[in-house]
Protein backbone atom coordinates (compact mmCIF):
# COMPACT_ATOMS: atom_id res chain seq x y z
CA UNK A 1 0.00 0.00 0.00
CA UNK A 2 1.59 3.48 -0.77
CA UNK A 3 2.49 6.08 1.64
CA UNK A 4 -0.55 8.14 0.56
CA UNK A 5 -3.33 5.25 1.07
CA UNK A 6 -1.71 4.71 4.19
CA UNK A 7 -1.75 8.45 6.06
CA UNK A 8 -5.53 8.62 4.16
CA UNK A 9 -6.63 5.47 6.08
CA UNK A 10 -4.98 6.46 9.40
CA UNK A 11 -6.96 10.30 9.17
CA UNK A 12 -10.16 8.58 8.31
CA UNK A 13 -9.62 6.57 11.54
CA UNK A 14 -8.49 9.59 13.96
CA UNK A 15 -12.28 10.19 15.70
CA UNK A 16 -11.20 13.84 15.73
CA UNK A 17 -11.15 13.72 11.96
CA UNK A 18 -14.23 11.47 11.84
CA UNK A 19 -16.22 13.80 14.00
CA UNK A 20 -15.60 16.49 11.63
CA UNK A 21 -15.83 15.07 8.19
CA UNK A 22 -16.62 11.46 8.50
CA UNK A 23 -15.57 9.18 5.72
CA UNK A 24 -14.31 12.08 3.45
CA UNK A 25 -10.70 11.99 3.58
CA UNK A 26 -9.70 11.19 -0.41
CA UNK A 27 -6.24 10.94 -2.55
CA UNK A 28 -5.72 13.41 -5.26
CA UNK A 29 -9.31 14.83 -5.52
CA UNK A 30 -12.59 14.87 -3.83
CA UNK A 31 -15.12 12.98 -5.80
CA UNK A 32 -17.55 15.25 -8.05
CA UNK A 33 -20.70 16.13 -6.42
CA UNK A 34 -19.52 14.84 -2.43
CA UNK A 35 -20.66 17.79 -0.46
CA UNK A 36 -18.15 19.05 2.17
CA UNK A 37 -16.73 18.71 4.53
CA UNK A 38 -14.11 16.80 3.00
CA UNK A 39 -10.02 16.19 3.32
CA UNK A 40 -8.01 15.40 0.12
CA UNK A 41 -4.26 14.61 0.39
CA UNK A 42 -1.96 15.56 -2.85
CA UNK A 43 1.79 13.94 -3.05
CA UNK A 44 4.01 17.09 -4.08
CA UNK A 45 7.22 15.04 -4.22
CA UNK A 46 8.57 11.87 -2.87
CA UNK A 47 12.23 11.44 -4.05
CA UNK A 48 13.89 8.49 -4.32
CA UNK A 49 17.45 9.16 -3.19
CA UNK A 50 20.57 6.47 -3.30
CA UNK A 51 23.53 5.24 -1.67
CA UNK A 52 26.67 3.41 -3.00
CA UNK A 53 24.82 0.50 -1.03
CA UNK A 54 21.18 1.08 -2.51
CA UNK A 55 18.62 3.19 -1.84
CA UNK A 56 17.62 4.55 1.07
CA UNK A 57 15.66 2.57 3.80
CA UNK A 58 13.48 6.22 4.88
CA UNK A 59 11.90 8.60 2.15
CA UNK A 60 10.93 12.42 3.03
CA UNK A 61 8.17 12.79 0.99
CA UNK A 62 5.78 16.35 0.78
CA UNK A 63 2.55 16.06 1.26
CA UNK A 64 0.05 19.14 0.84
CA UNK A 65 -3.47 17.82 2.94
CA UNK A 66 -6.09 20.40 1.96
CA UNK A 67 -9.18 20.72 4.50
CA UNK A 68 -12.26 22.04 2.84
CA UNK A 69 -15.26 22.92 4.35
CA UNK A 70 -18.55 25.44 3.86
CA UNK A 71 -17.02 27.83 6.33
CA UNK A 72 -13.43 29.17 7.43
CA UNK A 73 -14.04 28.55 10.53
CA UNK A 74 -14.62 24.62 10.31
CA UNK A 75 -12.11 24.65 7.64
CA UNK A 76 -9.76 25.24 10.16
CA UNK A 77 -11.11 23.45 12.79
CA UNK A 78 -10.93 20.33 10.44
CA UNK A 79 -7.27 21.48 9.96
CA UNK A 80 -6.03 21.46 13.45
CA UNK A 81 -7.25 18.39 13.93
CA UNK A 82 -5.47 17.00 10.90
CA UNK A 83 -2.03 18.35 12.58
CA UNK A 84 -3.00 16.49 15.67
CA UNK A 85 -2.96 13.82 14.12
CA UNK A 86 0.55 14.34 11.76
CA UNK A 87 2.41 16.28 13.56
CA UNK A 88 5.98 15.42 15.12
CA UNK A 89 5.96 11.97 16.20
CA UNK A 90 2.14 11.50 16.03
CA UNK A 91 2.70 8.31 13.34
CA UNK A 92 5.46 7.33 14.78
CA UNK A 93 3.33 3.97 16.19
CA UNK A 94 1.77 3.31 12.46
CA UNK A 95 3.10 1.25 10.24
CA UNK A 96 6.03 2.55 7.50
CA UNK A 97 6.00 6.33 9.00
CA UNK A 98 8.87 7.65 11.29
CA UNK A 99 7.30 11.28 11.71
CA UNK A 100 5.90 13.85 10.03
CA UNK A 101 6.65 17.62 10.37
CA UNK A 102 4.48 20.60 9.67
CA UNK A 103 6.18 22.70 6.77
CA UNK A 104 3.38 25.23 5.84
CA UNK A 105 -0.36 26.33 6.87
CA UNK A 106 -2.38 28.51 4.30
CA UNK A 107 -5.77 29.73 4.02
CA UNK A 108 -8.01 30.32 1.09
CA UNK A 109 -11.73 30.41 -0.87
CA UNK A 110 -12.61 29.78 -4.08
CA UNK A 111 -16.19 30.53 -5.23
CA UNK A 112 -18.23 27.85 -6.59
CA UNK A 113 -21.70 27.89 -7.23
CA UNK A 114 -23.80 27.60 -5.53
CA UNK A 115 -21.90 28.75 -2.56
CA UNK A 116 -18.13 29.48 -1.43
CA UNK A 117 -14.95 26.40 -0.55
CA UNK A 118 -12.99 27.49 2.39
CA UNK A 119 -9.39 25.38 2.28
CA UNK A 120 -6.69 25.01 5.18
CA UNK A 121 -3.84 24.05 2.68
CA UNK A 122 -1.26 22.34 5.03
CA UNK A 123 2.09 20.89 3.69
CA UNK A 124 3.85 18.48 5.72
CA UNK A 125 6.97 16.67 5.34
CA UNK A 126 6.76 13.13 6.17
CA UNK A 127 9.05 10.39 6.33
CA UNK A 128 8.21 7.33 5.51
CA UNK A 129 9.78 3.67 4.92
CA UNK A 130 8.60 2.93 1.42
CA UNK A 131 6.22 -0.20 0.83
CA UNK A 132 8.05 -3.53 0.06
Amino acid sequence: MSMTARLRDILRAAPSIQALVDAHVHRDERPQGEPLPAVVLLLISDPRPLTFSGPHTVRAARVQIDCLASSRGLAEAIGDAVIEAVDGRALADADGFESARILNVRHDSSRDQPATTFRTAIDVMVWHHPAP
